[in-house]
Formats: structure tokens, C-alpha cells, sequence
């Protein structure tokens, strides 16, 4: 799309000092400016000096003002999207040279903000709920397209899907290990590409153990978990679509044998107090408004309490969060609570973030998000 004007809009004094330092996104209190823009517009920020700051674009709802995509002055076309994609497949290159399976684009920390680029080998996913990206979608796709072996775009721009001619699932390998993965009905874009590295650590713990994988999706954790020597394995999912690509991925990995597929509840399977030598958490958010932090924190205490409670003396609980407003302290404590409650005794082997692929921005600790324990009950 053709970027006819621009607007400059000048800041408070004092208010550039933070995004000198990095952060990429401009307040709306930053500025006394009261604007009348195109939800997406291209924006120029000036300190109160008139110091350039960056190129951002508008974002007409919510507190932001406009995301920082550029400290120059310069277009925003396919030249300039692809430059950053081409920077950002450098890395994921460098991370998994013999895959094409990862995390293209992880929004403000690659210079797209809001966006995310998930590529499953000749398909790639992107999503963003700006209007920028929609707005700007020629030159964006045109960049995705450009790169050696990407056949098909499915992208969801602002809650509307704009799609090549996909297929309903893929097949790809993570791991060594080999999963069809929902593309168009799926959780995020289809994966969980954030626990790549998780699913390797959690390994170590698995050979000869009896495993309760709770809230399964698609069952990696379980391939995961088999694959490194687990003795069976009990998935629970609620989702009836998901379990029917479970089963498709056991039985492709040659791991069916070993596992048992339950569609019900999570807390109604612990409530039965089978014990475990291995239990993995992987729940949704149950934090996704700041306002709902205690009943949320109060929620993952519960959860992981009862699951600690099915655990065999020496068994090992792999518990995550991907809940925004829950910090690595938070999440600390919600264990630590839930081990109290049961009064067990713990140890806290392993605490891990996200896959690189998904890298953190150093000046921005508010986009962190996925938290990984490994903890030993006694």
C-alpha cells in the first residue's frame, strides 16, 4: 500500500528516554497530541525537542499510540520487510540448521511488532491483530514469498483470515519425530514451536516412568516422552478434533502401544489420585486480563497442587504457564504454594523460558511470557 503522508507527533518532555533505550512502544499519554488517524498509519516520532526518534504505526485502540518499526526514515515496502525477515531467518538458520520447522518472526524482538511468522517447512503462518499488517499486506506477503521454499501463506490479519490454498494439516519433523499438525483449526498456528527445547529437557526424566500428559493438544510432549524411554503414557484432552490427531501421531511414530487417550477434564482425572512417576501441565492461560491475576493465580495453585498429589515419592512434575501477567516469580510461588499445600517436599531441578526462536527483548520483560519447571517431589 502506497504511504501517501506521514504525521509527526512529538512527545511529552522526557518521554523519549525510555524508547531510546529500546522499547518499541509509544503511550498514548507520551504525547498530548490528540489524533485523528487511519487505524494503521505510518507515524513519526519526535521528542519534545524535536529529536527523530522513530517510525511506528498507529494503533487506534488501547493505550498504545503506535509501535515503533523503524529508527529511520525510510519506506515501509517489501525492500524493507524483507530486509527483516532475511535478518531474522539468520538466526533460526543458525539455531536449527536442519530444519524448517521454528519461529520465523517473534513480533517486537525481530522489528515486526505485533506479528508473529511460524513456518511448517514449504507453509508459513503469520498472524497479527493490527490493521498495520493488514493494511500492508502486499508488500509483507511479497516478502514472506520471496524466500526459497515457502509455497503457501496462511495469514490472520485483524481477526480475518486471508489464506493461499492450504491444506487442512501438514506433516513436519521436530525433534526426529514426526507430527501432523492442524494448520486452519488449530491452538496458535499449530504447534507449540515455544516448548521445542522444553520437550528435549523434559526427556531426561522419562525412561521407565509412568506419565500423565495433561492437557495433551496433539501429543508432543508424549512423543516426547516415549520416544526417550517412558513406560506408558496417559494423555487427557478436552478437544475432540486434537484427539484425533493424537491418535494419528502415536500410531505415525510407532508409540500407540505405549499410550491410552482420554477425552474428559484434567481436575476430574486427578481427582481420581492415580499415581505417577511423570505429570506434565501444560494448561491455556488462565490469566489473560490483568484484573483476573488472583483468581488466575488462585486457579494454577489448585492445578498444581492436585497434581502433585498423584505423584509417587521421587516423581518428577513438569508444570508451565503461558500466561502473560504470571512472572517467573509469580509462577515460583505458585508452586511453591501447591507444594506446601500437599506438604511435600521439592526440588527444584530446571527452570526454562521459551525456544530461542522466540528470543527475548531485553527492554521490553512485558512480551516474556512462557515459564517450564522441572521439580522433584518427595
Amino acid at each position: 500500500m502506497a504511504q501517501l503522508s506521514i504525521t509527526n507527533v512529538k512527545l511529552l518532555p522526557k518521554k523519549e528516554r525510555r524508547l531510546l533505550r529500546g522499547h518499541r512502544w509509544v503511550y498514548k499519554s507520551d504525547t498530548a497530541e490528540l489524533l485523528s488517524l487511519e487505524d494503521g498509519a505510518i507515524i513519526d516520532i519526535y521528542s519534545s525537542t524535536n529529536r527523530f526518534i522513530g517510525r511506528a504505526f498507529y494503533q487506534k485502540q488501547g493505550n498504545i499510540l503506535g509501535r515503533i518499526i523503524s529508527y529511520h526514515q525510510e519506506e515501509i515496502n517489501e525492500k524493507f520487510f524483507k530486509k527483516l525477515l532475511n535478518n531474522a531467518i539468520g538466526l533460526r538458520i543458525r539455531l536449527f540448521p536442519e530444519s524448517n520447522v521454528y519461529r520465523w518472526v517473534h513480533a517486537e524482538v525481530d522489528g515486526l511488532p505485533g506479528a508473529i511468522i511460524d513456518r511448517y517447512d514449504k507453509l508459513v503462518v503469520a498472524e497479527s491483530n493490527l490493521e498495520f499488517y493488514r493494511k500492508e499486506r502486499e508488500f509483507f506477503l511479497k516478502a514472506i514469498r520471496s524466500f526459497k521454499g515457502v509455497d503457501n501463506i496462511l495469514t490472520k490479519f485483524s481477526s480475518q483470515i486471508l489464506t493461499d490454498t492450504v491444506p487442512e494439516i501438514v506433516k513436519v519433523k521436530l525433534n526426529g519425530l514426526d507430527f501432523l499438525v492442524p494448520i486452519k483449526n488449530s491452538q496458535k498456528t499449530g504447534l507449540f514451536l515455544d516448548q521445542r527445547m522444553n520437550y528435549i529437557y523434559s526427556q531426561k526424566y522419562m525412561p521407565g516412568a509412568k506419565v500423565l500428559d495433561c492437557f495433551s493438544y496433539i501429543g508432543v510432549w508424549s512423543c516426547h516422552a516415549i520416544s526417550a524411554g517412558a513406560k506408558s503414557v496417559v494423555l487427557v484432552e478436552s478437544s475432540e478434533n486434537a484427539i484425533e490427531v493424537t491418535k494419528e501421531n502415536l500410531k505415525l511414530n510407532g508409540f500407540d502401544s505405549k499410550s491410552t487417550v482420554i477425552k474428559g477434564d484434567v481436575t476430574e482425572i486427578l481427582e481420581q489420585d492415580e499415581k505417577y512417576d511423570v505429570i506434565i501441565l501444560d494448561p491455556p492461560a488462565y490469566i489473560k486480563k490483568k484484573e483476573d491475576f488472583q483468581k488466575g493465580f488462585n486457579k494454577y495453585v489448585s492445578l498444581n497442587s492436585s497434581a502433585i498429589r498423584c505423584l509417587n515419592d521421587g516423581g518428577f512434575l513438569i508444570t508451565c504457564s503461558c500466561s502473560h501477567f504470571v512472572s517467573q516469580l509469580d509462577f515460583r510461588e505458585i508452586v511453591k504454594r501447591a507444594i506446601r499445600k500437599e506438604g511435600r517436599r521439592a526440588k527444584l531441578l530446571e527452570f526454562h523460558g521459551a525456544s530461542p526462536d522466540h528470543p527475548e527483548h531485553f527492554i521490553m520483560p512485558e512480551l516474556s511470557y512462557l515459564k517450564c519447571a522441572i521439580v522433584q517431589v518427595l
